[in-house]
């Protein structure tokens, strides 16, 4: 996959995620999401896809990003003690 095609939003993220050393980046799935988690994969790391209807109940207010991340967060943890 060529480099040079990624969207800039992208390349700013995954020189992020290559610079952080990090056990496992969770996403809620989304056509983007996958694009994403194969990306990681590229770099060796893991993503976690978590569907959006287990990502729902964990937001408490309106949306945001840090809002939205937090609820990923806790979809996460929640999936691990299952």
């Amino acid at each position: 996959m060529c480099r040079n095609s990624y969207a800039p939003w992208l390349r700013l993220s995954l020189r992020f995620t290559f610079n952080v050393h990090v056990e496992l980046i969770g996403m809620e799935t989304c056509g983007g999401a996958h694009f994403l988690g194969r990306a990681l994969r590229e770099q060796r790391l893991e993503g976690q896809l978590i569907p959006a209807q287990y990502v729902k109940p964990y937001v408490k207010t309106n949306k945001s990003d840090y809002l939205d991340a937090e609820a990923i967060a806790e979809a996460r943890r929640a999936s691990q003690n299952r």
